[in-house]
């Protein structure tokens, strides 16, 4: 058994956990996100938080592709939408 093919099977075998785990992760982390608004919203910080995220909204929104594989929040607009 020649360790490079074994670390190569290694690494291979990661990178495929990797893709699989991480938009599961970054979904469930949005979904915090949202949880972490209804929850100033219920304590009365809910027009204070809108207002913030409008300020916030005026990014460019990327696509559907970049959030699943890439973003950790919810975009502003997705935000300010649950809130209201």
């Amino acid at each position: 058994q020649d360790p490079m093919v074994l670390l190569t099977a290694a690494e291979l075998l990661s990178s495929i956990g990797r893709s699989i785990w991480l938009p599961l992760e970054l979904w469930w982390t949005r979904q915090t996100e949202f949880e972490a608004d209804a929850f100033a919203a219920k304590h009365g910080y809910g027009k204070t938080l809108v207002s913030m995220l409008e300020s916030a909204s005026r990014a460019p929104r990327e696509s559907y592709f970049y959030y699943f594989l890439r973003a950790t929040h919810p975009h502003p607009i997705d935000r300010i939408q649950r809130l209201q």
